[in-house]
């Protein structure tokens, strides 16, 4: 059968999915170009992206940077175009997403209710809201689906070498494209340890084991080398080091362990996830899961955190009385078992309450129990197959009503937009000017290609002004401005330059 021939075929037997998927990369392309990037997103375009694949690998200022995500989306930066550069990977793998997680639940549910799954999938608003941002969320969810995919294969034996390979990398991937992503990792070698354990399939458990051994290698490799530029880094600029003003490089083949150490004590300084005390973390679980899931469905927070809690535990008796019978029920109930138990653990034992949408990927089992609770309801009914078309049918509905929203489609940015359009007739003739805050050099690199030279107000021909530094009791900037009322020349301001252009939160002045 010819490559045609397949693909009219899985048309034919998937037609509903089909019709969904290409609506939705429709849609998502033209979100990633008429959504205009936040703050975040130009911090890593101008820091990253911008400066190129290898610049993205090796360096750590802030644990803003995904590294992983930064270094593909480096690489479709040089086809010219920042939208793609920045968005690209998130585009391609939003897409990838949402055939992977149809194959996937294909395997364990009927194709209506896979397809249904995969509509309220797409209908999470976290999901919706990180699928064409600049960041490294949704490439790790393509990760996370992935690793599921070798992992059902790996426990069935049915894995050859490729499997383990590609299992090992999706690990490492999601690792390197961001850290938190131990979130599902951990969980995705709980389960297929478990699977194998009690069906004693001792062999392919301890290639599984090996090979979970290998990714946790090669991610350490390539934090090593971050680590190892950075401590270098800072071995070289600190005067009161012994390698002051020594080439990084030198500093790498001499001493590597001191470099080393140096970078892995610098990033470890920078945390990203607020931690408090274990008691605090034990007490707030429940309002914490409900606050990750509301950004899921509107004020369905705490239902999904219960429905979650007692389906999990559903699976797992299931799982239980089908252990040696059917792969699939075994599997499903213990990955979903292993995740609803796992994640609330982690966050005691790290005792941490990250950012929620680190747990974006939690969309994947969500939409996955909810699916299967369906098909578990259909087919304790006659004519299973057209309640599940029926169901299929409402949950494209649910889809596309959440996804027509007006929360779903909002522009991310607010004094970002505001200065790309300041800017827009005279960003291409800036030669030199004076930033008043961090967004502005963020955003004429991203807009317009323009990396002006940062001088002082004396020597700018450009002057961008926040409109707050007027205020005489402005004395404490509000990140991300740089200066305060009392730092800025106002009397340069006036004599110097003319205002040539206002919006709501800034005036543009050109020296006269």
């Amino acid at each position: 059968m010819s490559l045609t021939q397949k693909g009219k075929q899985f048309f034919k037997e998937n037609k509903i999915f089909c019709i969904f998927f290409a609506v939705m990369v429709i849609y998502y392309t033209y979100n990633m170009f008429a959504i205009k990037p936040w703050y975040d997103e130009l911090y890593t375009y101008y820091f990253f992206v911008s400066r190129g694949p290898v610049y993205s690998a090796i360096h750590w200022p802030v644990p803003n940077n995904h590294v992983f995500y930064s270094v593909l989306s480096a690489f479709l930066d040089y086809l010219g175009n920042s939208y793609i550069g920045l968005r690209g990977i998130s585009l391609l793998s939003a897409c990838a997403n949402l055939v992977l997680l149809y194959k996937l639940a294909g395997k364990f549910i009927s194709s209506h209710l896979a397809a249904g799954c995969t509509f309220l999938y797409a209908a999470i608003w976290q999901v919706n809201n990180l699928s064409v941002q600049g960041r490294g969320y949704t490439l790790s969810i393509l990760f996370y689906l992935i690793s599921l995919h070798c992992l059902y294969r790996i426990c069935k034996e049915e894995a050859g070498k490729v499997t383990y390979i590609v299992f090992a990398i999706s690990l490492t991937g999601g690792l390197y494209a961001l850290i938190s992503s131990t979130f599902w990792v951990i969980p995705v070698c709980l389960t297929g340890g478990v699977v194998l354990l009690f069906l004693k399939k001792y062999k392919t458990l301890w290639k599984l084991i090996g090979v979970s051994v290998a990714a946790a290698a090669m991610t350490f490799f390539l934090y090593l080398l971050i680590w190892l530029a950075i401590g270098s880094n800072l071995m070289s600029k600190d005067p009161a080091n012994a390698y002051y003003g020594v080439y990084q490089v030198t500093i790498i083949l001499k001493t590597p362990i001191e470099a080393m150490i140096t970078g892995m004590e610098y990033m470890l300084a920078t945390p990203y996830i607020q931690g408090d005390a274990r008691s605090y973390i034990v007490a707030e679980l429940f309002d914490y899961l409900t606050g990750v899931f509301n950004l899921f469905y509107t004020n369905a927070g705490s239902y999904l955190t219960v429905f979650c809690a007692v389906m999990g535990i559903t699976a797992l008796i299931a799982a239980i009385k089908n252990r040696g019978r059917n792969m699939a029920k075994w599997f499903l109930g213990i990955y979903f078992a292993v995740t609803v138990i796992m994640v609330p653990v982690m966050l005691i034992i790290q005792s941490v309450q990250p950012y929620y949408r680190v747990f974006t990927f939690l969309g994947v089992p969500v939409a996955m129990l909810l699916a299967w609770t369906v098909q578990y309801l259909v087919n304790i009914r006659e004519k299973p197959e057209t309640l599940a078309q029926i169901s299929c049918g409402l949950m494209l509905l649910i889809s596309v009503f959440f996804l027509t929203r007006e929360g779903y489609n909002y522009q991310y940015a607010d004094r970002e937009n505001e200065i790309a359009e300041i800017f827009e007739e005279e960003a291409a003739q800036i030669d030199t000017i004076c930033y008043m805050d961090d967004y502005q050099k963020y955003v004429l690199k991203f807009h317009y290609g323009m990396d002006p030279a940062e001088v002082s107000m004396q020597e700018a021909e450009y002057v961008l002004l926040p409109k707050e530094l007027h205020d005489e009791d402005y004395t404490v900037p509000a990140w991300p401005t740089l200066y305060t009322h009392e730092s800025v020349d106002f009397v340069c301001l006036s004599n110097d330059f003319t205002m040539i252009r206002e919006s709501k939160a800034y005036e543009l002045y050109q020296r006269k």
